[in-house]
């Protein structure tokens, strides 16, 4: 009998493009988890806060560089691996100002004083959070013919 097939390159790349939805679930919530912190003024939730927003960001970092060494099949995949870089830059770039308005109400005397840094910071985000949502759609692998 045949051994059983390892992962196609489709798979692998469609098995990467389902996680960074995961992932960018992950984000979201850990934004608003940083919202409603600031406005409870809620300390306890800080150091869970950063630790899984800093899990999250290993996590992305780890997506995108094993993502970018998946086979191509001879170019039938180069624009889907390309899509998949882009998304994940994209949710990095996130996840980067996400962990940094952590790290800086962590390290704030008071939520009062970072308070609005912290949402000025989670609104320049968005914009890496709209250019996600708009094309993670438009951009689901297709197998090649």
């Amino acid at each position: 009998g045949r051994d059983e097939p390892a992962p196609d390159a489709f798979e692998q790349i469609e098995s990467a493009y389902a996680q960074l939805a995961e992932l960018e679930q992950d984000v979201e919530k850990s934004e608003d988890a940083l919202r409603q912190a600031c406005e409870d003024g809620d300390d306890a939730a800080l150091e869970d806060g950063l630790e899984a927003a800093q899990a999250t960001s290993i996590s992305v970092s780890n997506l995108i560089s094993d993502s970018s060494v998946l086979d191509d099949e001879d170019g039938a995949y180069a624009e889907d691996l390309e899509h998949l870089q882009t998304l994940g830059s994209w949710l990095r770039n996130r996840c980067d100002i996400l962990t940094a308005a952590w790290e800086r109400a962590a390290d704030a005397p008071s939520f009062s004083d970072v308070a609005d840094s912290v949402a000025a910071s989670l609104d320049a985000a968005s914009d890496y959070a709209r250019l996600f949502d708009e094309n993670y759609d438009e951009w689901k692998p297709v197998p090649a013919e």
